[in-house]
């Protein structure tokens, strides 16, 4: 019988980080002051938005990668195992696992699952970690290929969190993926950035 996440160690998702990640978010954010005008911490620098048309190099893939680590439950959900590539695994002082409804219930409106202080404002790239002012459940995926389908959006989706709805434009290769709760859509937003789901269906 298969370990659960509840009584398994959390594995490495890599064997050492990589390079090009900005430490400032990827600590998953936390204690300290905050610009809301510049979003950034004073002396940090922002994090880089991706590269546009560029893959992501890993993926978090919750069957095999959720378990235990050194966090305690109320910590906050690690920022690098959401994106697939946390090198202490179990060694870990965030959680790795998926938020659950109790997560959901406990969120600060000013932090993201993750612990990242959200901003005044969206940004314009969209890339934080989102307002103050608006609870978005609600994720755009564009450079849907030609292989996509709303059922694959949904099945892409879906480990992630509970699915509201999908709605799905092959018209113009975009899709829309609504979760039930806050703190799923944060987490996925993360998870299936750069993604690419087989064929040449890429998200984000």
């Amino acid at each position: 019988m298969a370990a659960t996440p509840s009584d398994r160690l959390a594995p490495c998702q890599i064997d050492k980080p990589l390079p090009d990640l900005d430490s400032e978010d990827g600590g998953g954010g936390g204690g300290g002051d905050y610009n809301i005008w510049y979003h950034a911490k004073p002396g940090k620098r922002k994090r880089r938005a991706p590269e546009r048309g560029v893959a992501a190099r890993t993926r978090c893939v919750p069957d095999l990668h959720e378990g235990r680590t050194k966090a305690g439950s109320a910590s906050d959900i690690c920022l690098f195992f959401a994106r697939g590539c946390c090198h202490l695994g179990f060694r870990c002082n965030r959680r790795h696992r998926l938020p659950t409804h109790e997560v959901e219930l406990a969120l600060d409106v000013q932090r993201d699952c993750f612990g990242r202080a959200r901003e005044a404002t969206e940004g314009d790239d969209q890339n934080g970690p989102g307002s103050v002012l608006k609870e978005n459940t609600t994720l755009f995926v564009g450079n849907c290929g030609a292989e996509s389908t709303e059922a694959g959006l949904r099945a892409a989706f879906a480990p992630f969190g509970p699915i509201a709805q999908v709605r799905f434009q092959p018209a113009k290769s975009l899709g829309f993926v609504q979760f039930r709760w806050r703190a799923s859509a944060e987490f996925a937003k993360e998870a299936m950035s750069q993604q690419v789901d087989g064929g040449d269906a890429s998200f984000f």
